[in-house]
């Protein structure tokens, strides 16, 4: 689309000069608008916005000065470039000249060529502020869709935060009592955690970590708790934890879920016989805290020494034991607490670890709280890098 022709406004009360100001520019291709005087000149300005005014300094009825301060009095045409004609040179009356708003300024008597020039330059500055403030209005629209956009992304982010959330368990009290603390770094994160009654006797226990964060990370943590909750693996015994496991790394390969893998502790509970069968694949070990020792507790590292799930076919993934007894305190944890736990600033080992744990007395019920305060206590800060998920399990038989 071809830009509109630049409407230039030619101002002076001689007719002679009226004649060789528009000969020079309409020999050029341009064709003025030319009044008589500042008066007519103001009052064209009222109907129509011109893009460049040449105007004469002493005028009658209305002069040169006196017409440019109508000019720039008006919002709208505060963009218009003005060349002024002054037959007075020097610098003082240069700096009069564009103190009083002109553009530019050229000096009586006036050469063709000159005039040309800077009708040429005054058209040029029009055209490039034309160009800057359609750039600025598209910037501003796109700013605006962004803004937009972001926003209905929030939301939805939000409405799959609240929706991740709410497939966490409630916590349970009685037998068996459960706390956790689930903080994921972003809006969305790849940490899942979950429990439940497979049957009256047995419970299953299962914490995992999804390689990345957001959108992918957190719907594949999803997908893999709802399979677990569900029971929704085919030919597995859930109270098998490497049934479970080589399900998982058959039917979550991460080939088939855009590269992405995940860790995962996942034990189960015998009630009747006090028993604790685990296994997993690259998580962190579970820490489960004595109850019955007396003033001085002690832990077990309850490891899961199977290669992270989904990334290789032939992984072998074992099973371990041990007993529950009443009181005992199980600890299941992402790898973001463990290297949220500082001790002199520096990140702490699974053996400092264990002790800090130990450390945070009492130990018993709803303990997932008092242990998240004091990590942000000692890190110096509420926030955290990586995803963040703990599971407390308290055995009371």
């Amino acid at each position: 689309m071809e830009a509109p022709e630049p409407i230039i406004l030619l101002v002076d009360d001689d007719p002679l000069c009226r004649r060789l100001y528009t000969g020079v520019l309409e020999e050029n291709g341009y064709k003025p608008i030319v009044l008589s005087d500042g008066l007519e000149g103001v009052e064209f300005c009222r109907r129509k916005r011109p893009d460049l005014i040449v105007s004469d300094w002493v005028m009658k009825d209305l002069n040169g000065p006196e017409f440019l301060e109508h000019v720039r009095k008006n919002r709208d045409l505060l963009d218009v470039y003005f060349i002024m004609l002054t037959g007075r040179t020097g610098v003082e009356r240069i700096v009069e000249v564009l103190d009083k708003g002109a553009d530019d300024f050229i000096s009586k008597p006036v050469d063709q060529r000159e005039l040309l020039a800077r009708v040429r330059t005054g058209l040029r500055v029009v055209r490039l502020q034309k160009e800057l403030k359609e750039a600025n209005r598209e910037q501003a629209k796109l700013l605006v869709e962004r803004e937009r956009a972001l926003n209905a992304l929030a939301q939805e982010l939000a409405q799959a935060s609240e929706y991740v959330q709410s497939l966490l368990p409630h916590p349970l009290q009685g037998e068996i009592h459960t706390d956790w603390q689930y903080i994921p770094c972003a809006q969305l994160g790849g940490d899942a955690l979950g429990y439940h009654w497979i049957d009256p006797d047995h419970f299953a226990i299962y914490l995992l970590d999804v390689s990345g964060h957001g959108v992918g990370a957190a719907l594949l943590s999803v997908s893999v708790i709802d399979t677990l909750r569900l029971r929704t693996l085919p030919n597995t015994d859930f109270l098998d934890p490497v049934s479970v496991l080589n399900s998982l790394n058959m039917t979550f390969s991460m080939s088939e879920h855009d590269d992405q893998f995940f860790t995962i502790w996942y034990g189960v509970y015998e009630k009747s016989t006090g028993n604790l069968v685990y296994g997993g694949g690259g998580h962190p070990p579970a820490i489960l805290v004595r109850g019955n020792t007396g003033a001085t507790p002690s832990s077990l590292d309850l490891t899961s020494d199977g290669r992270i799930v989904g990334a290789f076919s032939d992984t072998v993934f074992r099973s371990h034991s041990c007993r529950i007894e009443p009181g005992d305190s199980l600890y299941v944890y992402s790898d973001g607490v463990l290297d949220s736990v500082l001790v002199g600033g520096k990140a702490v080992c699974l053996r400092e670890f264990q002790d800090f744990l130990m450390q945070q007395e009492p130990l018993r019920k709803n303990n997932t709280e008092r242990i998240l305060c004091k990590i942000r206590e000692n890190q110096g800060s509420e926030f955290f890098e990586d995803d963040y998920s703990m599971l407390q399990v308290v055995f009371s038989r």
